[in-house]
């Protein structure tokens, strides 16, 4: 063994040019190779973590133009409430959009967040908990907001409390839940903060009244 060992330094040294050339090569080769398994182990596990991940689906948008086939996660807003009209297999469904930032409002206090609104299905068809609230009734008061711990302990939210109104945009949303702060896939997905989809829809259906309540 250590002759065989030997033998091959010498050869290194001999072809210094091809050594370097076959050693960087086969360097190359298993980083891809990692990379591409771990790729794939993220997108067979990333949300298998959920209790009833063998029964959540994705709704997708296809189109094909020319013959050119583009499939994205966005779909209309009435696909959800229609799905579940007409099929009765389906249990719930939930409508996710994230948006960038938010401006929170309370008296002469204000904070910018990233968050996301959904239906009130939301917190019960993934299984989150909350450390403060009911989930299963968290988000079904069309002004309801659901903050993770790492939004609701930052600075400046000393004067946030439960049943404390926020001014979000044109409508009022009540704090129902402080969420918890999941590892990995979840903190990116739920964000800072999350709004019931109701709110939106109270806001957009009567907007001078949203405005008049802020």
């Amino acid at each position: 063994m250590k002759g065989n060992m030997i033998i091959a330094f010498r050869n290194l040294r001999k072809n210094v040019t091809f050594s370097v050339i076959n050693i960087s090569g086969l360097a190359v080769g298993l980083t891809c190779f990692i990379l591409l398994a771990l790729w794939v182990q993220h997108e067979l596990s990333y949300d298998s973590f959920y209790d009833n991940s063998d029964r959540l689906y994705i709704a997708y948008s296809r189109d094909n133009h020319n013959g050119n086939i583009s499939c994205w996660s966005q779909t209309s807003s009435l696909m959800a409430p229609a799905l579940q009209a007409g099929y009765p297999e389906i249990k719930a469904t939930t409508r996710f959009s994230a948006h960038n930032t938010a401006l929170l409002k309370w008296k002469d206090k204000t904070l910018i967040q990233s968050g996301a609104t959904v239906d009130p299905g939301f917190l019960t068809m993934f299984g989150f908990s909350l450390l403060s609230g009911d989930y299963r009734t968290a988000l079904n008061d069309p002004y309801s907001i659901i903050l993770t711990e790492q939004t609701a302990q930052a600075a400046p939210l000393s004067w946030i409390s439960m049943n404390k109104w926020l001014t979000n945009y044109s409508y009022r949303i009540s704090l129902s839940g402080w969420v918890f702060v999941w590892a990995g896939f979840i903190i990116i997905t739920i964000a800072l903060l999350t709004i019931s989809i109701q709110a939106i829809k109270a806001a957009v259906a009567n907007p001078v009244k949203s405005l008049r309540n802020t």
